[in-house]
């Protein structure tokens, strides 16, 4: 039982670790440097406009349909970036099926996507005891990113993010 712990403790840092990562690279970020890797191995450049996408108002309206509690949420911002993600695969079938690239390589390299970023929810992250053995206090998690396919307007992955604080 004690393993199981560890293994899932584990595994729950290596998220919210990729999803800081993936925050640090928002649309939200002051200077627009995205072609620097985090850790996660996420990099987000610029889209040239090479070729047809779906437009905002389809991301926004497929991010409705599959998070309808986002509705009352405050939209931030809706930006198009080209995303490189070799460590996420675990994509739906819809997704795989709708762009032949992505089901292929089976991570994102330079695929266009809708990151369309949301405030004011309310994610309570646990906190408690980690290998460190120092205790922690839970963080509350108040911004959702939501990752649309630019090219078929499928959803293909969200994160949560807390709002940063200007210390």
């Amino acid at each position: 039982m004690k393993k199981w712990h560890v293994i899932s403790s584990v595994m729950l840092v290596a998220v919210v670790v990729a999803g800081y990562a993936l925050a640090a690279y928002s649309p939200v970020k002051v200077d627009d440097s995205y072609n620097t890797k985090g850790a996660a191995g996420i990099q987000l450049q610029e889209y040239k406009r090479d070729e047809a996408i779906i437009t905002k108002e389809r991301a926004i309206n497929a991010v409705m349909a599959d998070f309808p509690e986002l509705a009352d949420k405050q939209l931030v911002s809706v930006d198009v970036k080209a995303m490189t993600f070799g460590g996420y695969s675990m994509f739906t079938e819809e997704a795989l099926n709708k762009n032949p690239e992505l089901k292929e390589r089976g991570y994102l390299e330079n695929t266009p996507v809708y990151i369309v970023e949301f405030d004011g929810v309310q994610i309570s992250r646990s906190g408690g005891t980690f290998v460190s053995d120092e205790k922690r206090e839970a963080d509350v998690l108040t911004k959702q990113f939501v990752i649309v396919d630019a090219k078929t307007g499928v959803t293909l992955l969200t994160y949560h993010a807390k709002t940063a604080t200007m210390d």
